[in-house]
């Protein structure tokens, strides 16, 4: 039988623009130290000049590029990769350097045992407040912070004021430190804290795991304590466990409230029907007392600065 020779009906446009293309490709200085870092000829580029072409494609917008919040890749921070293996190409997807930048920013956040502090506040160190204008009140505190810093004791501070007065941003600063230090921490809202905690009552093990990560941190951050949905049980059953064995343990915990102790100990004076309780309060406050010395952080609202 005679053997059909069938070629394919290519549109003249679409040849020209292929050998368009393939001249693009060939005196481009990306693919001429493509070919002599992996010894390849014109003849491997022809054969592969789509994929070539997407590469340089990709690589284009990255160009001018200052930071991931400007990435116009479909995976942010990822970049288009071409290698050579046994004569094969190979397509990679690699961490563009923002993304390698970022990930080293943030590798100290492995060191959280809980994570509560917002996404802002990630990369916040102590090195970055601007102190040129504030009280001396605030510099009072900063100066206690970076001493305990430096060395580390279980007696830490309770630390109250307005809101907005900057407790919790403070307070991040200092976790952050502590994490690039390898202290393994637990920063700890108690509103999300309490409302996870009941979130678990039918998953033993979850509870147990969130309870643990807070009792064995090396240090225990408690932010806007007393903003919590106050019951017998959270105060009972969750949050004194927590305090109590991190006081027989000797574990530095921070506090951070909107309320005086004294404030804080009428809140928590309910017992399990609603009433004024005062007793286990007062003994839930003692812990609080034991562990930390109350500092009032005055000024004006720092969210506004």
């Amino acid at each position: 039988m005679e053997k059909l020779n069938i070629k394919p009906n290519i549109p003249k446009a679409a040849l020209e623009y292929q050998e368009a293309v393939i001249k693009m490709l060939l005196n481009h200085q990306r693919i001429l130290a493509f070919k002599k870092e992996f010894n390849v000829d014109d003849d491997f580029i022809r054969r592969h000049a789509s994929r070539f072409k997407l590469w340089l494609d990709q690589l284009a917008l990255c160009e001018g590029c200052q930071g991931l919040f400007e990435c116009r890749q479909e995976s942010r921070g990822y970049v288009l990769n071409l290698t050579v293996e046994n004569g094969v190409l190979i397509s990679l997807l690699g961490k563009c350097k923002f993304l390698l930048e970022e990930e080293a920013a943030l590798a100290h956040l492995n060191n959280f045992l809980i994570n509560d502090m917002g996404s802002q506040h990630y990369k916040l160190r102590l090195q970055d407040f601007k102190l040129d204008h504030e009280s001396f009140n605030y510099l009072k505190l900063i100066d206690f912070v970076r001493s305990w810093l430096a060395k580390p004791q279980f007696k830490a501070l309770y630390l109250y004021g307005s809101p907005g007065s900057g407790k919790t941003y403070l307070l991040s600063a200092l976790a952050n430190e502590l994490a690039l230090k390898d202290y393994k921490v637990a920063f700890v809202h108690v509103p999300t804290f309490v409302s996870k905690a009941k979130r678990y009552f039918d998953n033993l093990d979850g509870m147990s795991n969130l309870i643990n990560d807070a009792m064995h941190a090396d240090v225990l951050i408690m932010d806007d304590i007393g903003a919590e949905n106050i019951t017998a049980w959270s105060r009972d059953e969750l949050l004194f466990p927590i305090l109590n064995y991190r006081l027989e343990s000797k574990k530095s915990t921070w506090f951070t409230s909107n309320e005086t102790l004294d404030t804080l100990r009428s809140q928590y004076a309910i017992d399990q029907k609603g009433k004024q309780s005062n007793t286990k309060a007062i003994r839930y406050i003692e812990r609080i007392k034991a562990s930390s010395e109350p500092f009032e952080l005055v000024g004006e609202n720092r969210r506004n600065l």
